[in-house]
């Protein structure tokens, strides 16, 4: 039985902040990555803590990029470490450090935050709040089976003990659905402000079009759609790639760049910890996944002002307007992609015209304040008022 999609009021948004006189959050997750996931809990976390009176204390069971990026920012962080992958036995030591912050709420992310978090908030009597970044990735095999056991735990966990379940778009919801007993709500992500970039002319090459694709180097991403779509368009010789991230697929991609005859074409330069001064002096971002949330490269793309090209799939094809913040095509097809790309290669005008519609909606209706806000009422929202500060 689905549940009603909340929606939330921006006047109630205003009210909530100016009347909030703190508590702190419990944000549970994996840590062991950087992508979507880290960058919302790091961006998040830094607003909350900088901006507003609630105290952001977050629990990783692996130290990685997140971990640093926390660490460096001033955040409160407790790195818990699982013995084995399903070690809910650290639940009772999560539980703890939660009740010495004086947690009022958990917040998790992951099918390893969401269950360790349930546990933990059971044991503190406290609510728990669960954000989904994505759909789950396609994988076959033993893998395969990992996945759906991973996915069947989560849906399991999710439905008894989250109160209020949070999709970072529509699609996702639809892709999901609702479990019946929580509030459910959309909030999509934000960024925060992006400053004008100075281009780096040394970075590229004089007088080429330069496209860039960024993330993890996975079948779903669609990088190959990317390689051959660049060697059928008709502007081919013209054309540069810049692939930032990096990943298991790093070997074969580089055996379909020389098959496709563009070696000298295709640069690989691994993980970037600040992809948005790369970003700059791109003339392109292309992102031909076969399946997406909504990334937050597409997001600093588009408050760039950087002109995109991209898959109509999840969260891409809800924000991104066709022609008029972006040019999009059907997943998987590389002669849409390849003709898109000559498009913009060979219209400066048209480069100029998306990017600027893009950086406009992204200024209006993806910001962190935004976003933070309506976490903020949702946050509100669970938290007995005893608990909350406001009496």
């Amino acid at each position: 039985m689905f549940t009603t999609l909340k929606t939330i009021d921006r006047n109630d948004i205003a009210v909530t902040s100016r009347r909030d006189k703190g508590f702190s959050v419990g944000m549970i997750s994996a840590g062991e990555l950087y992508g979507g996931v880290e960058e919302f809990i790091a961006s998040l976390c830094r607003h909350l803590k900088e901006n507003t009176a609630i105290r952001p204390v977050v629990v990783l069971l692996e130290k990685g990029e997140l971990y640093e990026r926390l660490r460096n920012a001033g955040v409160v962080i407790h790195f818990v470490p699982l013995r084995h992958k399903y070690d809910i036995l650290q639940a009772s030591k999560i539980a703890a450090i939660l009740r010495e912050e004086n947690v009022s709420i958990i917040h998790s992310h992951g099918y390893k935050g969401t269950l360790l978090g349930a546990l933990a908030a059971r044991r503190l009597g406290i609510p728990l709040i669960k954000t989904e970044h994505g759909a789950s990735e396609p994988l076959h095999g033993w893998d395969g089976v990992k996945l759906a056991l991973n996915y069947r735990i989560d849906r399991v966990t999710t439905s008894l003990f989250v109160e209020s379940l949070v999709y970072i778009t529509r699609d996702l919801l639809i892709q999901k659905g609702l479990t019946g007993r929580q509030k459910t709500l959309v909030i999509h992500n934000g960024i925060p402000p992006v400053d004008d970039l100075t281009r780096d002319d040394t970075l590229f090459e004089p007088g080429k079009f330069n496209v860039g694709i960024v993330g993890r180097l996975t079948p779903v991403k669609g990088h190959d759609i990317l390689f051959k779509a660049v060697r059928r368009a008709r502007t081919w010789r013209d054309i540069r790639v810049h692939v930032i991230g990096s990943g298991h697929l790093l070997e074969s991609l580089e055996k379909s760049v020389t098959e496709l005859n563009l070696n000298g074409q295709v640069k690989f330069l691994g993980f970037k910890r600040d992809v948005g001064h790369y970003m700059a002096g791109l003339d392109c971002l292309a992102m031909p996944s076969l399946n997406e949330g909504l990334p937050y490269t597409l997001l600093e793309a588009m408050h760039q002002g950087l002109p995109i090209v991209a898959s109509a799939v999840g969260g891409m094809k809800e924000v991104l307007v066709p022609n008029e913040t972006a040019l999009l095509f059907k997943p998987g097809d590389v002669a849409a992609l390849s003709d898109q790309l000559d498009r913009l290669c060979g219209d400066r005008q048209l480069r100029l015209r998306l990017g600027g519609a893009a950086r406009q909606v992204a200024r209006e209706s993806f910001s962190i304040e935004k976003m933070a806000n309506e976490y903020m009422l949702s946050y509100r929202d669970l938290i007995p008022l005893e608990r909350s500060g406001l009496q």
